[in-house]
């Protein structure tokens, strides 16, 4: 309950002031800790284009896909908390594999967010 209430409280403070409640709002890694988490606060403060980059909606690795999806979804702003994990001991055991496909996802993601004209890019690392 305590690590809810921290994240609730964090992602209280990066909710940018001037988002509108129309704007579309990208999440890359709704599906981890903290994404979903900020997914469903920005939802429950009336945000109604939010949406998730998890695993399945976009390889965040694969540059191209990263494009298409930031042209097809065009977000005005991007909360970043993805990262490439592979679990207890995976990490470890697979350290080159993560540390490229995390400075892949990172290099996609900023990438895409500076040629679409997202407005804000924010990032959780």
């Amino acid at each position: 309950m305590a690590d809810s209430k921290k994240i609730q409280s964090l992602t209280h403070h990066i909710v940018v002031k001037n988002m509108n409640f129309e704007d579309p709002i990208l999440i890359a890694g709704a599906g981890g800790l903290l994404g979903s988490h900020l997914f469903e606060y920005l939802i429950a403060k009336g945000y109604r284009s939010v949406f998730a980059a998890r695993r399945e909606d976009c390889d965040l690795v694969d540059s191209e896909n990263v494009r298409t999806f930031f042209d097809v979804r065009a977000p005005r702003y991007v909360f970043h908390c993805a990262g490439r994990v592979y679990g207890v001991g995976g990490s470890t055991n697979n350290k080159s594999k993560t540390f490229y496909e995390n400075m892949m996802i990172n290099t996609n993601v900023i990438h895409a967010a500076a040629v679409t004209g997202v407005k804000k890019n924010i990032g959780s690392r």
